[in-house]
């Protein structure tokens, strides 16, 4: 962890040149090269679409730090000088708890692993089973709810005719099973 002096001087935001031109540098390339991304995503269709929505997602969380850092330079700007005077309120400010969450958004988002997108996967079916089951929990309002909701059962299977075969996909995808475009 740098010291507190390292990154933040007394009178500036930024403590130095270089890091002001690579905070510019940075927030300008991760703007527009994920724009651009998820811009190329969206017109060119795939075949692979996992991995394109799994791209795009990290896309957009490198374009919030992209954001993330653009703002932090222009207040840097803006501070240049005089940041010592507005410090505490900067840091009070909800500009400043905006720009927070979006950093911790960002790096929460796209630092997924395999192993995260499964154990994601696990608790969404984990989450569906049980309100699923809740029904068979024997409380009296749920009392012949399955008998009830018979009227429901073409749009359940045809539900699950058309997600069957791209929730077997997604699996597949996932543990890296190569899928022909065909």
């Amino acid at each position: 962890m740098p010291q507190s002096n390292q990154i933040l001087s007394s009178e500036d935001l930024l403590s130095n040149t270089a890091l002001r031109i690579s905070i510019w540098i940075l927030s300008i390339i991760a703007l527009t090269g994920n724009i651009f991304v998820m811009k190329f995503r969206s017109f060119w269709r795939t075949t692979n679409k996992v991995n394109s929505f799994l791209i795009n997602n990290l896309a957009g969380a490198v374009l919030l730090m992209g954001i993330y850092l653009l703002f932090i330079a222009i207040v840097d700007i803006c501070y240049r000088g005089t940041y010592f005077i507005y410090d505490s309120q900067w840091r009070k400010s909800g500009w400043c708890q905006l720009l927070g969450f979006l950093a911790t958004l960002s790096a929460a988002i796209k630092r997924w692993t395999l192993r995260q997108a499964r154990l994601i996967m696990l608790f969404g079916w984990l989450f569906c089973t049980t309100l699923a089951a809740i029904p068979l929990s024997g409380i009296d309002y749920f009392e012949n709810f399955y008998g009830r909701s018979a009227k429901m059962m073409m749009n359940i299977i045809t539900d699950f005719v058309c997600w069957m075969p791209i929730i077997a996909l997604g699996i597949l995808s996932l543990n890296s099973v190569y899928i022909p475009s065909e």
